[in-house]
């Protein structure tokens, strides 16, 4: 139901279940990789994106907290998708009217994430940046460097790799 907050201590367990397994081996990124051909879905691909980004931010030698946090915002990163017609999901070559309403879906998110309640609301800052780009070429402000957060520009990254890889 759109408007109720997800089980915040639920989604913090599975986060941090997988910060946990990714310290102590990368099995869980080699099999989110392995089995990235049937990842479809907007929820597996979510998942996807939260491992990799949560593997990327280990790398970078986020404390567990910035993790944590990075592994929320890739898991809700594309909640605004759920609100694209399905004509424009399918479709092989987009209208301008139909790349217009695709490239609505960050605010979406954002606006998702945030009636979750105010504990979200800093999530939502996040993931409407996610397909902005430092050069100023992504979307929905076209901001550049470092105008987009620091997980922002995580989450776009291994989203684009995680699109193009399908």
């Amino acid at each position: 139901a759109e408007g109720r907050a997800p089980n915040g201590p639920l989604v913090v367990a599975a986060v941090r279940g997988a910060v946990d397994s990714l310290g102590v081996s990368d099995a869980l990124l080699t099999e989110t990789v392995r089995r990235r051909p049937a990842s479809l879905s907007l929820a597996r691909r979510s998942v996807n994106v939260a491992v990799m980004a949560v593997r990327l931010g280990r790398e970078v030698e986020f404390d567990e907290r910035r993790t944590l946090a990075l592994g929320l915002c890739g898991l809700t990163h594309d909640l605004g998708m759920l609100k694209v017609p399905e004509e424009v999901l399918e479709s092989r070559r987009l209208t301008s009217a139909q790349l217009q309403q695709l490239q609505q879906h960050p605010q979406d998110s954002e606006r998702i994430v945030c009636a979750f309640g105010k504990a979200f609301e800093w999530v939502g800052k996040v993931v409407v940046q996610v397909h902005e780009r430092r050069d100023g070429s992504g979307y929905p402000k076209a901001l550049k460097g470092d105008d987009i957060h620091e997980f922002a520009r995580i989450i776009g990254l291994v989203d684009t790799y995680e699109a193009m890889a399908q």
